[in-house]
């Protein structure tokens, strides 16, 4: 059994950026890790985007903040704002937000896990890096067969179409500017987050593909969003916080048919 966090076990990313004490945004003074990181998730997987979010913020961070070793006193009145403007902030030229969005439009946790033959990890390389715009590290682990399993943050439908969303709480630096699309799409290829949301992405496309009648790539799928929450402001909208892509129909069909591709090997 694989996943994006196996794969990418040996990838590094180096030093952590340093941070400025005098910094009272709340987004950009949050603690940072791991720890950081499931709690908001685990905030953002409960919230209903349509209300009142700073209430329901303060409320779920007095259950949960403590399980994720951060005092409720100290951070749910930031977490509260800084969620807040998340929500509201455009995702796109459009003006689309997360709070636009209904319950009935939104699949949280999304857990999937397909089956693959024998996957080349040197071809998986060279596809990956003809595809990226910046260099990236390889992968350094064993080819294998068997199965890939994740979890995707949040599936959404709007107009039609099925996006992805991936919610990062990398800590980039201490200013706005940090979170440019250049600066994400540098932390996307040294984290090589290309990776993770090509898997979610192929995982989506299968599901579609079973579940949707008249289901075709290219008029149903929307793209992915990996929202830097750090950066997200409703009044800069996608211009900062917001990493977009709709992967190229022909490398999600290289990754089905070739690179993942599920036989009769990779059943028994």
């Amino acid at each position: 059994m694989q996943s994006f966090s196996a794969l990418t076990r040996e990838v590094h990313s180096g030093a952590a950026a340093p941070r400025d004490p005098a910094q009272t945004d709340p987004a950009l003074s949050f603690p940072a890790g791991a720890h950081v990181g499931s709690f908001l998730h685990k905030i953002l997987e409960r919230l209903d985007f349509r209300r009142d979010v700073e209430r329901q913020v303060l409320t779920l961070s007095a259950q949960h903040a403590g399980r994720f070793g951060l005092e409720h006193a100290l951070w749910g009145d930031a977490a509260a704002r800084w969620l807040a403007r998340v929500v509201q902030t455009p995702l796109d030229g459009e003006g689309m937000t997360l709070a636009a969005l209904d319950p009935d439009q939104r699949l949280n946790e999304l857990e999937f896990d397909f089956a693959t033959d024998r996957v080349d990890i040197e071809a998986l390389n060279s596809l990956l890096q003809r595809n990226a715009p910046l260099d990236v590290p390889p992968l350094d682990v064993e080819s294998f067969r068997g199965l890939v399993t994740g979890v995707v943050d949040l599936v959404f439908v709007h107009e039609g179409r099925y996006y992805l969303v991936d919610y990062k709480s990398n800590f980039l630096g201490s200013r706005f500017d940090d979170y440019t699309p250049r600066a994400l799409q540098r932390e996307i290829c040294v984290r090589r987050y290309d990776l993770q949301y090509l898997l979610y992405t192929l995982a989506l496309h299968r599901y579609l593909r079973r579940r949707l009648s008249g289901y075709d790539y290219a008029r149903h799928f929307g793209g992915v969003y990996d929202l830097f929450l750090r950066g997200l402001r409703p009044e800069t909208g996608p211009r900062h916080g917001v990493h977009f892509e709709q992967p190229a129909r022909a490398l999600i069909e290289a990754l089905d048919s070739t690179v993942f591709r599920c036989g009769a090997q990779a059943l028994r």
